[in-house]
């Protein structure tokens, strides 16, 4: 009897982590899923996927959408001549903040299961930190690693990277993203912890 719970509960793990990679990759390459342009910001919603993954079937699902985050990132057609000069960097830069994208709502959310927290509270905690985990990531591996390679491209731009140190560099890109960071968060906060209560109160609900 236990043999074929488990067995069922398999087929459900890797029915659902198909649908997520599967609607990760739409929003990823369809024009106008993944990123929602607003004037000159471009929101990113390839977060919530992942967090959904990650609290519902657990932080190796979660590493693992996170690692479809950071490929589709990593072969943006955009980035191919950044690719060609600075490969590793780039590929680092795409992929490691991913993973922890996915890693940091699913460990979150176990620990705070084990709390008097409320069990909707705690699913919001951990959609919130998705996004917020990507923004501050990804913004430091692109100081560390690309903030060099940007400078020589387009001076006029990132020109503040060469007369500032590291703190300074980082600062300034986190306050140039402040909006972008607060949408994120909010789009990953509701649709998020939305998805997630209604997977875990349904086909979920053993969990």
């Amino acid at each position: 009897m236990d043999q074929n719970n488990n067995k069922r509960l398999n087929v459900r793990f890797m029915t659902e982590l198909a649908l997520l990679t599967a609607i990760e990759l739409i929003m990823c390459f369809v024009p106008g899923l993944g990123y929602i342009p607003i004037g000159a910001l471009k929101i990113t919603l390839l977060c919530i996927p992942v967090a959904v993954g990650s609290v519902v079937l657990g932080p190796k699902a979660g590493v693992f959408l996170g690692f479809v985050f950071g490929m589709s990132s990593f072969l943006d057609p955009a980035k191919s001549a950044m690719m060609a000069v600075i490969p590793v960097q780039s590929f680092v830069t795409a992929i490691v903040p991913r993973l922890f994208v996915g890693l940091v709502p699913g460990l979150v959310f176990m620990a705070l299961r084990k709390t008097r927290i409320p069990h909707s509270v705690s699913v919001s905690i951990a959609c919130l930190l998705a996004p917020l985990t990507n923004t501050v990531l990804y913004l430091l591996f692109f100081v560390i690693f690309l903030r060099q390679y940007m400078l020589e491209i387009n001076p006029d731009v990132y020109n503040f990277f060469g007369n500032h140190g590291f703190l300074v560099s980082y600062g300034m890109m986190f306050a140039l993203s402040a909006l972008n960071i607060v949408l994120e968060a909010v789009a990953g906060l509701v649709i998020g912890s939305a998805i997630c209560n209604v997977l875990l109160h349904t086909v979920n609900k053993s969990k």
